[in-house]
């Protein structure tokens, strides 16, 4: 393997105009202007969404997500996800551990639609865990509880299969807040 020890130009992209990058544990995603999605890495769970477990050593254009404009991109250890500029939410890659969000525990090589009834703007993936940040605030977890990690109350090792609101209650005064 070659390794880098300054910052270099992914020379595939010098012509595309990226918006967003996101790093997995060993793979990359890419976000465009023009809402187009690629990816590169190891390839592994099928997390870089080309419908097979193989890596790629240069940027590669997601095609299943073609036709779609996203406009954000996250990247967990073997887990990845894209928001489009509607608010859908797709995800792929490993499922173990229910942190695709998909109701099972089967990983995805393509990008899935993610069932959440709302307009998603921020996603994030934890090593067994996802959480979304909804248009109006609302915070979404679902995946693996342990330690208390989704904030549901729960400490687990359970876990939620889909998206589910976090639910808490907020007190503020004069020069303090108390949330739980």
């Amino acid at each position: 393997s070659t390794l880098y020890s300054t910052p270099q130009t992914v020379s595939v992209l010098r012509a595309t105009q990226v918006t967003e990058v996101a790093c997995g544990g060993d793979h990359t995603l890419a976000c465009t202007k023009d809402g187009e999605v690629y990816s590169w890495g190891m390839g592994n769970d099928g997390k870089l969404g080309h419908g097979t477990d193989d890596g790629e050593n240069l940027p590669k254009r997601i095609d299943a997500l073609r036709g779609e404009r996203i406009i954000s991109v996250a990247a967990g250890w073997n887990v990845s996800a894209a928001i489009s500029e509607d608010g859908r939410l797709w995800m792929w890659g490993l499922g173990d551990y229910w942190q695709l969000g998909l109701g099972d525990r089967k990983s995805r090589s393509l990008p899935t639609l993610v069932p959440v009834d709302a307009h998603i703007k921020q996603v994030a993936i934890g090593g067994f865990h996802s959480a979304a940040v909804t248009q109006k605030g609302s915070l979404y977890t679902w995946g693996v509880f342990e330690g208390g990690a989704l904030g549901h109350g729960n400490t687990g090792p359970n876990a939620l299969m889909e998206p589910d609101p976090v639910r808490c209650s907020i007190a503020c005064h004069t020069l303090h807040g108390l949330t739980d």
